[in-house]
């Protein structure tokens, strides 16, 4: 890997860094407990190094094959069952008791994991990847465990992001698709949410304004960089997915009372964040030259599962 390759890496790594420090420090400010924000700490420290280690230890870059058309991260991780991993674990979180009626979190020894924002990034970041017709059935799948749940926000985020995603990818063929993922989490935003929001979770920027403007204005700023890093940085679909979520689920926290992802206290999303970027792994940096993706498709066809098995003409 390159030295401008690495700086990529690194600035995929780091860009959680400032909105999880500024959210630290708000919260300390605030009085609320060190147990809870340095958890979000942690998080980001757990995430970098675990991130850092996995691709720096894995397979050397290998080569296109592309007969196959499948990248070479995802030689070694195989799609679809990560793609199922994060449906059961969207679903196992409707056998455990909830809080309210709402079943969202998996207990984890003294932890309760946000299974969604751990699951949904890395899980976005696969879907370019798919055929048409399987990523729509992935997706509505997904979309209906999170209604199940419910889970309004990350409904919303996952619709709109896999939208984006399949139209980038598949334009008007993904039309129904799309149509009945959104449909699904629209019918998910009039479901009632009984969980009344929390200021160091759902109002930290509002945390942060009270006490400083120029603190507020800081904080969003840094919150922007965790979109903006992987879509200037990745490749761009897996890059495009990514930015295409955390946007998302931004804007949900900014319509209602729902979670401020990584600024606001919770490990979920920092975890899910690195998830995500070790997925896209060395695969999904941006190239030196002419601006296309070492993990990116040498004939622009989306990867289908029966294409033609090396050798076959």
């Amino acid at each position: 890997m390159n030295r401008l390759r690495q700086s990529n890496l690194l600035y995929l790594i780091l860009a959680p860094w400032p909105a999880v420090t500024l959210g630290a420090w708000v919260m300390a400010r605030a009085d609320v407990g060190t147990a809870l924000w340095i958890q979000n700490l942690l998080a980001v420290v757990v995430g970098s190094g675990a991130a850092a280690l996995v691709i720096a230890g894995g397979h050397p870059t290998p080569r296109w094959d592309a007969r196959r058309r499948v990248p070479p991260l995802f030689s070694v991780f195989p799609v679809l069952p990560l793609l199922a991993v994060g449906a059961a674990g969207l679903f196992a979180t409707l056998l455990v008791p909830g809080v309210e009626g709402v079943h969202r979190w998996l207990p984890v020894g003294p932890l309760r994991i946000h299974v969604g924002a751990v699951v949904l990034p890395a899980m976005l970041v696969l879907f370019p990847l798919l055929s048409r017709r399987v990523s729509a059935l992935f997706a509505l799948l997904t979309a209906g465990f999170l209604f199940a749940q419910p889970d309004l926000a990350q409904a919303g985020a996952f619709a709109t992001a896999w939208s984006l995603i399949a139209l980038l990818e598949h334009r008007g063929r993904a039309a129904l698709g799309v149509l009945l993922a959104c449909g699904v989490a629209a019918v998910s935003w009039f479901r009632p949410d009984p969980l009344e929001p929390v200021p160091h979770v759902e109002g930290i920027v509002g945390l942060a304004l009270e006490q400083h403007a120029g603190l507020g204005l800081l904080s969003v700023l840094a919150l922007l960089l965790v979109p903006l890093v992987p879509l200037v940085f990745a490749d761009r679909p897996h890059g495009f997915a990514l930015a295409s979520y955390f946007t998302a689920t931004m804007l949900a926290s900014w319509l209602g009372h729902y979670p401020v992802p990584v600024l606001g206290y919770g490990v979920s999303p920092i975890l899910g964040y690195y998830c995500a970027v070790v997925t896209l792994g060395r695969g999904g940096l941006r190239a030196v030259a002419g601006g296309t993706g070492v993990v990116g498709r040498p004939n622009r066809r989306t990867v289908h599962w029966s294409d033609e098995e090396p050798g076959a003409e």
